[in-house]
């Protein structure tokens, strides 16, 4: 993941910001097969691309009545997850489109934007600090150049959210350069293979710290 300055956003052809330095976004670079949902605004737009690509797959000849109630679940599912992406306070949700080896990718992470501390204004350093040696689950990390905090966890099921499994949970959390009291929390989730600890969970881990 990267910051884009004023500077990234002149060169894009857009509006510089009065400072070059200034933070006006970020940048991920995604593994192939993955995609975007913006939560705020545009989600509905964004889940009906992603069920065409993901439907346009199959063979042509299928009649549409056979198709329509898979559709239809899949757009619900979507929804879902972007309603509660949302009352979470992400900015948007990636989730994976297209099947690995064959194999479906039970992942998705969101990013969203937060004060930790309550909202008190303290400084960026003392906070990742305190987090890092808070928590078992908590390591120093940095993101483009940014010293913040990784959290490793695991979750329990939870059958009123839809999840009959375990799951394994990795968020970053960052300070956004140049602007005090605000934070960048990127928050990963996979059921991986059924099993927190399992090859296929600690690799999926693997490529979202990559």
């Amino acid at each position: 993941m990267a910051a884009q300055t004023g500077q990234d956003t002149a060169r894009r052809g857009g509006r510089p910001a009065s400072d070059p330095m200034l933070v006006t976004g970020y940048a991920m670079v995604l593994p192939g097969g993955w995609r975007r949902i913006p939560v705020l605004h545009g989600s509905k737009r964004a889940i009906t691309d992603i069920l065409d690509e993901v439907f346009g797959r199959l063979p042509r000849n299928l009649p549409p009545v056979r198709i329509r109630p898979y559709r239809l679940e899949l757009e619900r599912r979507l929804h879902g997850m972007v309603r509660q992406a949302r009352s979470q306070g992400a900015l948007d949700l990636y989730l994976p489109v297209e099947y690995v080896h064959g194999v479906a990718v039970p992942a998705s992470f969101i990013v969203s934007r937060g004060m930790p501390g309550g909202g008190e204004l303290l400084d960026a350093s003392q906070i990742v600090a305190t987090m890092a040696a808070g928590s078992a689950d908590a390591s120093p990390a940095t993101v483009d150049g940014v010293p913040g905090v990784r959290l490793d966890r695991i979750a329990e099921p939870d059958r009123a959210q839809g999840m009959a499994a375990a799951s394994r949970r990795v968020d970053y959390v960052v300070p956004v350069p140049g602007i005090p009291g605000d934070w960048l929390v990127i928050a990963f989730s996979t059921l991986g293979d059924g099993r927190p600890g399992g090859p296929f969970t600690r690799l999926l881990v693997e490529l979202f710290d990559a």
